[in-house]
């Protein structure tokens, strides 16, 4: 009786642990005993798994909902092209039109998705950086001139301005990434 009484606390928590497991309800905590024993101690500690699990949990709903969302306009856009180059007959260079554009909303697509998964291993702890030596002037410059086409058709003029030395010890390919990711916003929301 005394074992069957003292266990009882135990088998509780154990059911309530096997509750969760078996139909995913992470909503569902375990009442404190209020006596500040060991049993407690695992309780908080349990109810607080809980919590960080449901905060991933919606963290990560909160990310799907985002790349749905980003991802919708430049995949309208791709078959906006695909069935205007079908309606439009066999022109060669509207055809040929078609088909650029249509490769470049694929690569925003492909951009989009690579920097969703970057943020994600970001998050995770798992992203490996690969550290160079690398002048940040010239990789500046560099990515601004990739954007200088796409903002001149906006009527905005993109300049770099950077003086000196400014080597340092970085991932070449995320920085580039990150200003990129700058002009791009700066050229689409200017």
């Amino acid at each position: 009786v005394v074992a069957s009484r003292a266990l009882r606390p135990l088998r509780m928590l154990a059911e309530r642990v096997r509750s969760v497991v078996e139909t995913g309800n992470i909503r569902d905590r375990i009442p404190q005993q209020g006596r500040g024993t060991e049993l407690d101690d695992l309780i908080v500690l349990f109810n607080g798994m809980l919590d960080r699990i449901e905060a991933l949990v919606n963290a990560m709903r909160g990310a799907l909902d985002s790349v749905a969302h980003e991802l919708r306009t430049p995949l309208a856009r791709l078959r906006v092209v695909a069935e205007s180059a079908l309606a439009g007959g066999g022109d060669t260079a509207r055809l040929r039109e078609a088909l650029e554009r249509g490769m470049e909303e694929s690569e925003k697509i492909l951009t989009m998705l690579t920097t969703f998964m970057d943020i994600s291993e970001a998050e995770t702890g798992i992203l490996r950086l690969n550290r160079t030596g690398a002048d940040l002037g010239a990789l500046v410059a560099d990515t601004v001139d990739l954007y200088r086409y796409v903002a001149e058709e906006k009527g905005i003029t993109v300049e770099s301005s950077v003086s000196g030395d400014l080597s340092a010890l970085v991932d070449g390919a995320r920085i580039r990434q990150a200003v990129a990711n700058l002009i791009d916003n700066a050229v689409k929301y200017t």
